[in-house]
């Protein structure tokens, strides 16, 4: 693992940095899913720009379509149903929401002869967890840019997410935790290519959360997966936790494009409500559709308590007390907090559009494992 600490702190490190390329990378070979397979989009996508900018591939790495379960989490009013759809068995260590993007995203990337894919979040990302580990599974090489209070990853905890990309070989490069995607991330992840370029080596770079258009065509197709299932069921709302706004913003716009049939919520976890509605409009003026961002969604807000990535006693009492209840295992950055701001709106809101809501697991278990549970647990 290598550590490129900044853009001056690069180049003494250059020569570290092309000897572990090169070590990792002599025995690299694609693996059958690197089968790249044309993507031509549905016709209700043909608005706008939608097609003129949609993926000309796809990969076929989930293992989809996931289960859409009757759920049971906690008490709510004797006229409401809910069910939850099951995104964290979207694979095995790799599950979770991101991959559906990630089909997409590493299929471009393969397209493009990548050799490395880099991309970018916290130090427990879920996001950089599943895609090193499927870049791992399509012969590339993982390079992650995390947010963290640590300066060397000598002095890494060995835990959760990040247990794992230290398994797989990642590269890694520390950044302070409070570093904005632009110019921050986004510049770090720029310098990684510029050296692997000076080794002939090709990167391509995700953004925070796989969050572009090219990967909001994960859940414009995860949606009609979905809306198949919620049919027979009478399903009348949908709420998912919000982070970096591309599944909210794929789930609204393929909602508002099949008609809507369903309300959509969106659980912010980190940043506000009016970030999140700019970041849907932002997304629809650059396809050039003809919607209002609040008109497709709710967000809520409210519930990301003392920040993302931090928890306290009372989110583990939840945790467990949902799991207990239902078999269910929440995370304490997203699903946990998503899934208590659910048990605040079926008993308090009186916009919900029925009685029948879905609430999608966006995975993230591993969470669990960073170190911290113990220090707030409490039976």
């Amino acid at each position: 693992m290598v550590v490129l600490k900044s853009r001056m702190a690069a180049q003494p490190m250059l020569r570290t940095f092309r000897q572990t390329v090169r070590r990792h990378s002599t025995s690299m070979q694609p693996t059958a899913r690197a089968i790249l397979h044309e993507y031509k989009p549905a016709a209700w996508m043909d608005v706008g720009r939608l097609s003129e900018v949609a993926p000309k591939h796809r990969l076929q790495l989930s293992q989809a379509p996931t289960p859409l379960q009757r759920w049971l989490p906690f008490p709510t009013r004797h006229d409401t149903a809910l069910f939850i759809k099951r995104d964290d068995l979207t694979h095995g260590t790799g599950a979770g929401n991101k991959i559906r993007k990630l089909e997409f995203l590493l299929a471009e990337a393969l397209a493009n002869s990548a050799t490395d894919i880099i991309t970018c979040g916290g130090v427990q990302s879920n996001h950089c967890r599943t895609t090193a580990i499927l870049a791992r599974e399509l012969g590339l090489q993982p390079h992650l840019v995390l947010r963290s209070h640590e300066t060397c990853v000598e002095t890494l905890p060995s835990t959760g997410n990040l247990f794992l990309n230290q398994l797989l070989g990642c590269h890694l490069h520390l950044v302070p935790k409070g570093t904005p995607y632009e110019p921050g991330l986004r510049s770090s992840m720029e310098d990684i290519k510029a050296l692997l370029a000076s080794k002939d080596r090709v990167g391509y770079a995700i953004p925070v959360g796989g969050s572009n258009i090219a990967g909001l065509f994960g859940y414009l197709e995860g949606f009609a997966e979905l809306h198949a299932q919620c049919q027979s069921e009478g399903v009348t709302d949908i709420t998912v936790t919000c982070g970096s706004g591309g599944t909210a913003c794929g789930l609204a716009l393929a909602n508002r494009l099949l008609g809507n049939p369903y309300r959509i919520w969106a659980v912010a976890i980190c940043d506000n409500r009016q970030y999140f509605y700019q970041h849907v409009q932002d997304t629809l003026d650059e396809l050039a559709l003809p919607y209002q961002a609040k008109d497709l969604l709710t967000v809520i807000d409210g519930f990301k308590g003392d920040g993302y990535g931090e928890f306290g006693k009372n989110d583990v009492k939840f945790i467990r007390s949902v799991a207990m209840q239902s078999g269910v295992v929440l995370d304490p950055t997203y699903t946990g907090k998503g899934a208590r701001a659910l048990q605040t709106m079926l008993w308090t809101l009186k916009t919900l559009r029925g009685s029948k809501m879905v609430f999608v697991h966006t995975g993230g278990v591993f969470g669990l494992m960073d170190g911290r549970l113990g220090s707030h647990d409490s039976k």
